[in-house]
């Protein structure tokens, strides 16, 4: 505002106690014609999505200041005595900023209006904070591959780096959105990400929590240098999002996205021959609806209680062709003889081998382990030098030698097919691609409830429970999870104690699960226990057993690391209390 100074004090007890908002304001002063300042103007801004109104008064030096406004579209009217009213139309408030705009009165009687362009001033004169806001209508109209609406900002300057995904690709590694955005030359992980005031950055990975589609997110603001002290926990910017509320129409959208490999393109290669074909079927489908919450004949909602809810299905397939050597029926009972230990590190018989004109090496297996007291097995002692172990006679195992829990494990693997030559020219006799299956519903509910005209309150639950599956037709049972499941409740009341004195509160919980481990079925901490099953000791109330190595190619089980369980919870509570005093604004 024109001569008006901010000063903002940040109290900082604890980090549940930073007061964090995506509201912003509107602020300004009001001139006569002769360009002398007006004291005592009445400022009425009304939302007109829900007509609701904040009234204020111009201090001795003609200058108005509302705060804590949701960022959307205002009107402004000023009238004074012996003026004519001036009307403000469209005023936009962005997210977690301030929109500066004076007004210029003529003499004449307040029953004769005008409607007037706002005098924004040329700069930010309430803060020196460099933010750029991507609005409504770039969300919608700018495709997104992931359907992400932090892809968008690598379109804000001094933003760099990659958007990510939740959703987990066809090779290990943990979905980490936002994590690898650079804001105004910051490290990844060190940016702070916000949904409607509440912090979404996660507690051990710093990516983000919570993740919204396109279809619920109204707009997001990046600020990225000389940010409020409020914003004390970013290292590089802040990614400031309000998702969307209804309002007096009614309104709502439905959308299906499909990817299928009939017309899906071929991934991106350096070499532009031989790419491979892409297997993604992928159907995302969106159904949103807002506006007042009407019944007929018992409640009419309109300009008072306002609603906005989504249900987001998604179901996502995809494949990655690769073969399997499992054991034949005679190494199920056993019987290792006339084997050889092929290039792709695959047992073949010896007349398949020679059916395909594939050499290979010795398999004879030697009787490193001996039986105490008929049933355990102990390893022996080192042979003497220049010795070694005895061989099982042709190769067989005796049933006392065999391991139970292998033994119940059998009815769990699959049975060998026909041996072929696989695609990198080795021997398999299974056709055993990764199966990727990711089947989800993402749940959004807003309320927005005028309790009077100095009390409004709001509430947002928000579920997108991402969980991907993956397994391989040699034991699907073994299926392993990619999880990043995260719920954010967040409750808002926003009460105006005076026309000077505003106080807002802001309290949410937000828990999430990411983590690389078993699918649901085994998860270790909440599924079946198979080791228990087979005889197989464990640590964990669930989970199951891995058996097989580098030579067999793993027959039960996923060898790769399924160990990395991360579950977090975050608390948030603010309090933010605005103070105006003539020209001076302050935020405690």
């Amino acid at each position: 505002m024109k001569y008006a100074l901010s000063l903002s004090l940040a109290v900082l007890c604890t980090s549940l106690l930073v007061a964090q908002t995506n509201r912003g304001g509107i602020s300004g002063t009001v001139f006569d014609q002769t360009g002398a300042v007006l004291p005592n103007a009445n400022v009425t801004i009304t939302n007109r999505g829900t007509n609701q109104k904040v009234t204020e008064k111009t201090s001795s030096n003609g200058t108005y200041s509302a705060l804590s406004l949701d960022p959307v579209m205002y009107s402004v009217v000023v009238e004074a005595p012996g003026f004519k009213k001036a009307l403000i139309e469209e005023v936009k408030v962005d997210t977690a900023t301030v929109t500066t705009v004076n007004a210029t009165l003529e003499t004449g009687t307040l029953s004769t209006e005008i409607t007037v362009q706002g005098e924004a001033a040329a700069i930010n004169t309430e803060s020196g904070t460099t933010s750029s806001t991507v609005n409504e209508r770039q969300i919608q109209d700018i495709p997104l591959v992931n359907r992400s609406v932090l892809d968008l900002a690598l379109t804000q300057p001094n933003v760099m780096g990659d958007a990510g995904s939740e959703d987990p690709g066809m090779s290990a590694g943990s979905a980490m959105p936002g994590f690898n955005l650079s804001v105004n030359g910051g490290r990844p992980g060190s940016s702070l990400m916000m949904a409607d005031g509440v912090n979404n950055t996660g507690v051990s990975l710093g990516r983000a929590i919570v993740s919204f589609t396109p279809e619920t997110v109204q707009e997001f603001t990046v600020q990225t240098s000389a940010f409020s002290a409020e914003y004390s926990q970013s290292g590089g910017g802040i990614i400031n999002a309000t998702t969307k509320s209804g309002t007096n129409q009614l309104n709502g959208t439905f959308l299906w996205m499909l990817r299928n490999p009939a017309v899906n393109a071929s991934p991106w290669t350096v070499a532009s021959a031989n790419r491979p074909t892409s297997n993604l079927k992928w159907n995302q489908f969106s159904l949103t609806a807002g506006g007042p919450v009407v019944i007929p004949k018992i409640y009419n909602g309109r300009n008072k209680t306002f609603f906005f809810g989504a249900i987001e299905p998604r179901y996502r397939r995809d494949n990655l062709s690769q073969d399997a050597c499992l054991p034949t029926d005679a190494m199920r009972q056993g019987d290792f003889s006339n084997l050889l230990l092929v290039n792709n590190n695959c047992n073949v018989p010896i007349d398949v081998a020679k059916r395909f004109g594939v050499t290979g090496t010795d398999t004879t297996i030697y009787q490193v382990y001996g039986l105490v007291n008929g049933n355990q097995l102990v390893q022996n002692a080192t042979p003497v030098a220049g010795t070694t172990y005895l061989p099982f006679p042709n190769n067989i195992l005796p049933k006392q030698y065999m391991s139970s829990a292998a033994v119940k494990s059998l009815p769990y693997i699959t049975q060998a097919g026909d041996w072929y030559v696989n695609s990198g020219g080795g021997l398999s006799n299974l056709f055993n691609p990764r199966l990727l299956r990711q089947d989800e519903k993402r749940y959004l509910i807003k309320i927005d409830q005028a309790i009077s005209s100095k009390n409004r309150m709001n509430f947002r639950y928000n579920d997108s429970p991402t969980v991907k599956t993956q397994f391989t037709p040699s034991s699907p049972i073994s299926a392993t999870a990619e999880y990043n499941y995260a719920k954010q409740y967040k409750l808002q009341d926003t009460h105006t104690i005076s026309g000077a004195m505003l106080n807002d509160v802001n309290i949410s919980v937000t828990t999430a699960n990411f983590s690389s481990t078993k699918a649901p079925a085994y998860e270790p901490f909440t599924g079946a226990n198979l080791n228990k099953e087979l005889g197989v000791p464990n640590i964990t109330p669930g989970g199951q057993p891995y058996f097989g190595g580098q030579n067999t190619g793993g027959w039960l089980g996923s060898y790769a690391s399924t160990e990395a369980v991360n579950h977090e919870s975050r608390f948030g509570l603010s309090d933010i209390l605005y103070i105006n005093r003539g020209a001076m604004s302050f935020k405690v």
